[in-house]
């Protein structure tokens, strides 16, 4: 929303300045040329500057370089106090007509009370200016005067303040929203673990009793061993205290072609170690194939520059006993990842949030418009230790 604002603040200014371009002209020749393109730079072509930037440079830099102009804007206007010449200047500074600018960029910055003071200020430096411009005028037209400036303001700058709470708002929900499903994810994924774990008891239920009716009347030392594993498993599953269990990379490659609907991209490419057993817990295997086949659905619903044209995808899976990597790439259309659209649910979640919360694991989404995406998938034992 902000990135929204300032786009809409720079075009408004110019469009502005653009109207007032005569009275803009006609008072340079009154003025010091420093000071003429001082007051149009900050005034009129800093916000639109801006607006052209504001896809472009991250949103903590345009309140930073918003702030610093709007500190500049009223230096400049207290500034005509000492540049102006009163006989040779029978009409209003043209500031009168544009002081409401920087009040609109300084709402897109600081809280509305500062904002409020700062309008004040800019209005009152102006409205003292025109009032010493044209003479000196009677006290209640200076005070009306005042009020007009103050009053064209306000508006346009409670309009902005007000677009900014609603926004924030909306973006407290949409949090709020993210975290259930989160919360939602993390849960269906420890319920697919446990009926993983009991389906893995009951396994170890039917050997052990497989291996009694073998034994017959004397059970074996080994089988009394299986047993007792069995119990104490039980006993896991009654506490809720259920230890993870482990899928191997065989299982974990299945899992990827599951998560995926069968759509592997072209290029698909396993590594595993040979002559090593990978075992990885298996919420961290649910969470990596889970991301994989977003990250596949993703690129093959959105990379196509255009209906039917050919992308490139590939993806490559590198397992270890300590370690998985996962990249998912493809040279389509791209996007920017700074400014994905909330209904994007499939990347801020079902991607980054949900491996990124999970304990060892890292994701990270690389792209550009024209440059197509990278989507990487981690996990680490020690991290999952940490």
């Amino acid at each position: 929303m902000t990135r929204i604002l300032v786009v809409a603040w720079g075009l408004g200014t110019f469009v502005f300045a653009a109207l007032i371009a005569g009275e803009i002209v006609a008072q340079a020749r009154t003025l010091a040329p420093w000071l003429t393109g001082g007051a149009v730079t900050v005034f009129v072509v800093a916000p639109a500057v801006l607006a052209a930037l504001a896809y472009a440079v991250p949103v903590r830099a345009l309140r930073v370089a918003i702030l610093a102009d709007a500190a500049v804007a009223l230096a400049v206007a207290a500034l005509w106090w000492f540049a102006l010449d009163p006989a040779e200047l029978p009409a209003r500074p043209w500031l009168f007509d544009m002081c409401a600018v920087a009040g609109c960029g300084v709402a897109l910055v600081l809280p509305y009370a500062a904002t409020a003071c700062y309008t004040v200020a800019m209005a009152a430096v102006v409205a003292l200016l025109d009032n010493a411009v044209t003479g000196g005028r009677e006290p209640l037209t200076a005070i009306l005067d005042l009020l007009f400036t103050l009053l064209f303001a306000v508006v346009f700058v409670t309009m902005l303040s007000l677009a900014l709470y609603s926004a924030r708002r909306q973006d407290a929900v949409r949090a709020t929203a993210e975290a259930d499903a989160v919360r939602a994810t993390t849960a269906e994924a420890v319920d697919r673990q446990r009926e993983r774990y009991q389906e893995f008891v009951r396994t170890e239920l039917l050997d052990v009793y497989a291996s009694v009716r073998a034994d017959g009347a004397t059970p074996s030392a080994a089988t009394r061993l299986g047993a007792l594993q069995v119990l104490t498993r039980i006993d896991e599953l009654r506490s809720g205290q259920v230890r993870p269990a482990f899928v191997d990379a065989e299982e974990f490659e299945a899992m990827l072609g599951a998560a995926s609907g069968g759509a592997v991209p072209v290029g698909l490419t396993v590594f595993e170690p040979p002559g090593q057993r990978v075992l990885m817990p298996v919420e961290v295997a649910d969470v990596l194939a889970e991301a994989y086949g977003e990250a596949v659905r993703n690129s093959l619903a959105h990379a196509a520059r255009r209906p039917g044209a050919l992308v490139l995808r590939r993806s490559r899976v590198v397992l270890a006993p300590e370690s998985v990597d996962i990249v998912v790439s493809d040279d389509g259309r791209g996007f920017s990842p700074a400014g994905i659209a909330p209904d994007r649910v499939g990347v801020r979640i079902g991607i980054l949030h949900t491996v990124n919360s999970t304990p060892g694991c890292a994701a990270r989404v690389t792209s550009g418009r024209g440059r197509g995406t990278v989507v990487t998938l981690e996990w680490r034992r020690d991290r999952s230790r940490a």
